[in-house]
């Protein structure tokens, strides 16, 4: 099994035009809808109708969720877009159900997916795909999949996720040689940051395995390794790894053992501030705030505070948070980089806006010209407090950016999970583009993000992380009527 993912990309070849020629088409559905959706999306392998000739009003794809969310992610012209559309569709098949439907759908995602020439761009998608198929419950597909991934980084991903599934579900002895093989690919990536970020996401998740012994293991070994390295830079980056690794399984006092054997102090900053937010996590603040204090880099110090800030929100300490805040706010002042400056100060703001201090969001707003009230309108909106969201877009002066953000607010609205608002957000968000766009010419792939919400619900119950949202069984008539609207806004002619 784990062994399996260094085949060659034969496999890749042979896998899919097996999926492709043999999947079970639309089942679970009836005939009826069977046909529907396949008049609507053709088969696998089939010529497709020319965009030129389609008769909306003939083919009415809005008669139901599922033909209209496939009929408008086949219109999309790019062809990752496409396969990330269908993807999205076969994970809300799945959360309704529809398991065996959701197979077809990945079918066609995965055809899509081969249109991609470049690999870096085809395999982030194949993450999506292989770790959508293991959660309809065909793990050992999935895993083929991830087989045909040729970057390590993504096929670290890919098992990575695929194993988070198992978990979830129990099988954590199942869960823990596909980890195992993750973090030796993740070991191979050349890019320090992503390096960094999977063999961090692997070892936390071979931790929910219970591999905890593993995880252990395998850093001390990578610590070992790490000081015989004669690259300086290697090295450093290398132990921060480690220390990141470690704090994330709880072994706190080895992952400051080897943060001191760091000399870089931006190295030693980033493995001080996931340290600093591990201890936040293992509610150790105290200890949280020292490490974070201790932190010589401006744009990880505030990292760290915003993490610890975070923390003591989640727990109800709103005070202890603003002052924690304002630390943050202070440290990312004294940040060089004006890119990281401004992805703190984003974050700073949003979380003093959740912490119910609008005027100080709107202070740390004001520092920087990269930073807006849009912008942090957008991301408030994004956390679910539209409230808020709606008292920081007050603040906006220019009509063009307060348009920009009332549409984020609506978007936000329309993915929550209050249905009667999320519909009245779509409906509003459709009259603004029928006003701007004529008839025919809105691209498909502008169309998207609201078809799927339209087609969709959300989850009520989120603590399994995505999917979250399912597939609508039916369409009442108001949202047949929007959906009609949305699919005749489009331009469906070919590029």
């Amino acid at each position: 099994m784990a062994n399996s993912v260094l085949n060659s990309h034969a496999i890749q070849n042979k896998w899919l035009l097996a999926i492709l020629l043999g999947c079970v088409l639309v089942a679970g559905c009836s005939e009826k809808q069977n046909a529907e959706v396949a008049q609507t999306f053709p088969k696998p392998n089939q010529s497709k109708p020319a965009k030129t000739t389609i008769n909306l009003d003939e083919l009415r794809p809005w008669e139901t969720p599922v033909r209209f969310a496939v009929f408008v992610s086949q219109q999309i012209h790019d062809a990752g877009s496409k396969a990330l559309a269908l993807t999205e569709i076969a994970l809300a098949q799945q959360a309704a159900g529809d398991n065996e439907q959701a197979v077809t759908t990945l079918a066609w995602a995965a055809e899509a997916n081969q249109e991609v020439k470049h690999a870096f761009h085809r395999d982030p998608q194949l993450v999506e795909i292989a770790s959508a198929t293991a959660s309809g419950g065909e793990v050992n597909q999935g895993l083929k999949i991830a087989d045909t991934i040729e970057g390590e980084l993504f096929k670290s991903a890919a098992l990575t996720r695929i194993a988070a599934i198992q978990v979830k579900q129990g099988e954590n002895a199942a869960a823990l040689p596909i980890l195992i093989q993750a973090v030796k690919l993740a070991q191979m990536v050349d890019e320090e940051y992503y390096q960094e970020f999977y063999v961090w996401d692997t070892a936390a998740t071979l931790l929910q395995a219970g591999g905890r012994d593993q995880a252990l293991a395998i850093l001390k070994q990578e610590w070992q390794l790490a000081l015989k390295i004669k690259d300086k830079d290697l090295r450093f980056s290398s132990l921060r790894n480690v220390a990141s690794g470690l704090s994330t399984i709880g072994e706190i006092e080895e992952a400051v053992k080897v943060s001191q054997e760091i000399e870089s102090p931006w190295y030693r900053s980033c493995a001080l501030r996931n340290i600093a937010s591990a201890s936040a996590q293992e509610g150790q603040i105290d200890s949280a705030l020292k490490f974070a204090h201790e932190i010589e880099n401006a744009d990880y110090k505030a990292s760290a505070f915003i993490n610890i800030a975070s923390v003591l929100l989640e727990n109800g300490d709103k005070e202890q948070s603003r002052k924690v805040l304002g630390l943050a706010f202070d440290a990312a002042k004294q940040s060089d980089n004006a890119f990281l400056q401004h992805f703190r100060l984003t974050e700073n703001a949003v979380a003093f806006v959740e912490s119910g201090d609008i005027e100080k969001a709107i202070e740390v707003v004001s520092l920087s010209s990269a930073l807006s009230a849009t912008t942090l309108a957008s991301a408030v909106a994004k956390s679910g407090n539209y409230e808020a969201a709606d008292e920081v877009a007050i603040h906006i002066q220019d009509a063009y950016g307060k348009a920009t953000a009332r549409k984020q607010i609506l978007l936000a609205q329309a993915a929550g999970h209050d249905e009667e608002l999320a519909l009245s957000a779509l409906k509003e968000l459709i009259e603004i583009d029928a006003k701007i766009w004529k008839v025919g010419t809105r691209p498909p792939s502008k169309l998207w993000d609201m078809a799927f919400l339209l087609a969709t619900k959300p989850m009520q119950d989120e603590r399994n992380g995505f999917p979250k949202r399912k597939m609508k069984e039916t369409f009442s008539q108001v949202e047949k009527a929007l959906a009609e609207k949305l699919v005749k806004l489009g331009n469906y002619k070919s590029p």
